[in-house]
């Protein structure tokens, strides 16, 4: 966004508009707006930015703040920004964009600032940090060459969200190919630092979290409401070396926080047990947070468990298969109503006698996707109907379930 199209959008003539229109639907407005000062394009892509940011960024949305659209996409979620609970007298965050962490940041550190190398997006900021009463002190700069010329005190938080698009707009998932490139700076982030905090992609592989960051103390998942948002790298810059990372899980989901801590990154291998699903000693199906997947953590999440529940696997990445339910359980329970030895001719002759002909179907550790399922069953996507596709013990199994929580 150019700095004539912002400043053209913070009129009151534009305001006005935009407040007038806020729900209507862009490409509609685009087709129907009949006026010839502000270009019909600006007005519905600011629309549309703001109906997006609604549920992401609902402070944003409050104060009918700017939103350029690539600054949107890669920003963190409100929700996502709240679980970082860190603390002190200064934080820096070099990759400030549209600020969701420093704004956040900024209740809980006694000075925020925040870097940005396009002078168009940090004016942006600068001006929507008004509208919401941020306290946060916006600077147009290059990380590497302002940490270079710094001289003042030592930041308690270094804070970090390396730009993941190349010059041609694709996206980047090596985190040594993004910028800042967080190795290269390494040695200024020691001199002016005493924590690092680099977020990543969801993409991230956290077994690679010690090859970017030498001094990683823990790598944790952040979920919102079932998707992995992001993966977070915390170090130590001013201690040795903590040993091998711990991995946590962070999980926002319907306004609940949860939070897991793992001692080690290196994931727990669970012996297949010889269950027979057909002798109804499954009656329940458990499916973590997708979190605890990514972090490599159900084995270890299956020994916090009720005991009771008598949870097991046949592979970590797998269902959890369980003989009773478990309360507060980080993700999805289901109730078996049905199961079947994965025999597609078998199984599509059941379907059909209960009038079956639509159903949601979900697997893991399975040979087949979920397309290739309907395909072979001869069903389509939708109705009530919901069905598990997964390997429980040396077998593959199909079960008609029921939701128990969501």
């Amino acid at each position: 966004m150019t700095g004539e199209a912002w400043q053209i959008l913070t009129s009151p003539e534009a305001a006005a508009i935009i407040e007038a229109h806020l729900m209507t639907d862009p490409a509609d407005f685009a087709l129907r707006y009949r006026g010839n000062v502000i270009p019909a394009a600006l007005l519905s892509t600011q629309l549309r930015n703001l109906q997006k940011s609604r549920r992401k960024l609902p402070a944003y949305f409050a104060a009918r703040c700017i939103l350029p659209s690539l600054a949107l996409e890669q920003c963190s979620s409100e929700a996502a920004a709240a679980l970082k609970v860190m603390s002190g007298e200064r934080c820096l965050d070099l990759t400030l964009g549209l600020g969701v962490d420093s704004a956040h940041f900024s209740r809980h550190f006694r000075e925020v600032t925040g870097l940005e190398r396009d002078p168009e997006l940090a004016a942006i900021t600068q001006y929507n940090f008004g509208l919401m009463g941020v306290s946060a002190q916006v600077v147009t700069a290059e990380a590497g060459a302002w940490l270079a010329a710094y001289e003042g005190p030592v930041f308690d938080l270094i804070y970090a969200d390396p730009a993941r698009r190349d010059a041609a707009g694709g996206r980047l998932h090596d985190p040594a190919a993004t910028s800042p490139d967080i190795r290269a700076l390494y040695p200024l982030l020691r001199r002016h630092g005493r924590t690092l905090l680099v977020k990543l992609s969801p993409m991230f592989d956290i077994a690679e979290a010690a090859r970017l960051v030498p001094d990683t103390e823990w790598v944790a998942v952040v979920s919102v409401d079932g998707e992995v948002k992001e993966v977070l790298v915390q170090a130590l810059l001013q201690d040795a070396s903590p040993g091998s990372p711990a991995v946590q899980v962070w999980i926002h989901r319907g306004g609940d926080v949860q939070r897991y801590s793992f001692p080690s990154l290196a994931a727990s291998g669970m012996a297949p047990e010889a269950h027979n699903p057909l002798t109804g000693d499954i009656p329940f199906i458990l499916e973590p947070d997708p979190a605890f997947y990514k972090a490599r953590a159900v084995p270890a999440l299956m020994r916090t468990l009720d005991p009771a529940c008598g949870a097991w696997q046949s592979n970590p990445q797998g269902y959890i298969w369980a003989t009773g339910a478990t309360a507060a359980f980080p993700g999805r329970t289901f109730q078996v109503l049905h199961v079947m030895p994965w025999k597609p001719s078998a199984v599509k002759t059941w379907l059909r006698s209960q009038g079956i002909r639509r159903a949601e179907v979900a697997q893991r550790d399975f040979p087949f996707s979920t397309q290739d399922i309907r395909r072979q069953l001869g069903i389509t996507e939708g109705g009530d109907v919901r069905l598990i596709a997964g390997r429980c013990g040396s077998g593959l199994w199909l079960f008609q379930v029921m939701p128990v929580t969501s």
